[in-house]
């Protein structure tokens, strides 16, 4: 759990420059709530976004990234929880959507990354889900961008199917003064 909750680096699969990219909103997350270790980007179309250089593979990345966040196509995921498992990242955040919660094709797509996953000794998170939360240590995740004045830090942890029933309730616990400590969206099983 603690690679999960306070990695000491971030790789997020899946950003690009393009406006709209939704692993902006996870490297935006970051740096809102101050994360502190180190973040690397990974993207077919290299480039850089925010300042920070875009890998082009996963096999570009030095070994032992502690957190992996997946924000790529359904087909594309089980080939990237691989690329992870070669480069040493055993935690993952697959944050992607169109498996078992979508049809037939997509649980057969969900359980090769299950069996990826099994391979490389690799826990996740989702997939179809916001990642996970926990603003002692700055790590914000999910690809909907989160600011402050909406979502404080607080003593409340959320464990929940839905990202979005976490996001909502971030946002209710904060207007009630409460704020959140730590939330993971986690996916039911469907294969």
């Amino acid at each position: 759990m603690e690679k999960l909750f306070s990695p000491r680096s971030i790789a997020i699969v899946g950003i690009s420059s393009r406006p709209g990219n939704l692993g902006q909103g996870v490297l935006l997350n970051l740096g809102e709530y101050g994360y502190q270790g180190e973040v690397y980007l990974v993207g077919r179309g290299g480039g850089e976004c925010q300042g920070l250089a875009i890998h082009r593979s996963v096999d570009d990345l030095p070994e032992g990234i502690d957190l992996a966040v997946i924000l790529t196509p359904a087909p594309t995921v089980p080939d990237y929880l691989d690329a992870c498992g070669r480069r040493g990242i055993r935690r993952a955040c697959v944050e992607s959507s169109g498996f078992g919660e979508f049809s037939a094709g997509g649980a057969a797509l969900q359980a090769r990354m299950v069996e990826v996953a099994r391979k490389w000794d690799i826990r996740f998170t989702g997939p179809n889900g916001l990642g996970v939360i926990n603003l002692e240590k700055g790590v914000c995740v999910p690809f909907a961008p989160m600011t402050r004045d909406r979502v404080c830090r607080g003593r409340v942890s959320i464990l929940a199917q839905s990202g979005g029933l976490i996001q909502h309730a971030c946002y209710l616990l904060t207007a009630a003064g409460m704020g959140i400590n730590k939330g993971v969206s986690m996916a039911t099983r469907s294969t």
